[in-house]
């Protein structure tokens, strides 16, 4: 089970069945996890930003935070930054910024976002659809369809609180996952039972209606 999903389990914020619901609409549908749960309403949006940032050890960003920024702060950023590393202009510090991402970028991105906007640079995580939507809201770049409309539902939503979450410890994740392993391979044997004493029932009915057949 992927960090988020593990978190948000350990904690009872989302239902291991609301997980499997999740994790099969993923499977049809794609996009990220935390979008799927948005889109199922499942968690409030700033807490699902709180736990997608835990899930990397990073701080989160807020709505307010990726919503409401100073135009001086986002004239601090080229445009061709913004556009190739996806990152949003939260605040200016001394000898940096705080920058908020979707997930931790490689160590290549740092070192250039490093020397074009200085040494100390703080990262903080919110979900895929929040960043997309301040990056189209104030730098006009270009959002999915399936995340501006959920951008726009979410607008209508009480985002919540940023709450603090504790680190996943492994131990815990390994049993977590032990257990969501035994739970949905419990319910794909019921399930193939029930499959096969349907198949059952139908052969005999076959069998029956043969008999009558014959007999007629």
């Amino acid at each position: 089970m992927p960090a988020l999903t593990s978190l948000l389990v350990r904690d009872t914020v989302v239902s291991i069945h609301k997980i499997e619901d999740t994790l099969q609409r993923q499977v049809l549908e794609g996009g990220e996890i935390d979008t799927v749960l948005l889109e199922m309403e499942a968690v409030p949006e700033n807490v699902l930003n709180a736990y997608r940032a835990a899930s990397f050890g990073l701080p989160p960003a807020s709505r307010h935070e990726l919503m409401s920024i100073p135009r001086s702060t986002l004239r601090a950023v080229p445009l061709e930054l913004v556009e190739r590393h996806r990152v949003v202009p939260l605040s200016i510090q001394d000898k940096g910024m705080v920058l908020a991402v979707t997930s931790p970028l490689s160590q290549d991105a740092i070192d250039e976002l490093k020397e074009r906007l200085g040494p100390a640079l703080v990262f903080k995580v919110a979900t895929e659809v929040r960043v997309e939507a301040a990056l189209a809201a104030h730098f006009a770049l270009a959002i999915a369809p399936r995340l501006q409309l959920l951008a726009e539902r979410l607008d209508a939503r009480d985002p919540g609180v940023l709450p603090d979450v504790n680190p996943l410890d492994r131990d815990m994740e390994s049993r977590l996952e032990d257990d969501f392993v035994t739970r949905l391979s419990s319910e794909l044997s019921a399930d193939e039972e029930v499959a096969e004493g349907t198949e059952q029932l139908e052969l005999q009915a076959k069998a029956k209606a043969k008999a009558k057949n014959r007999l007629g």
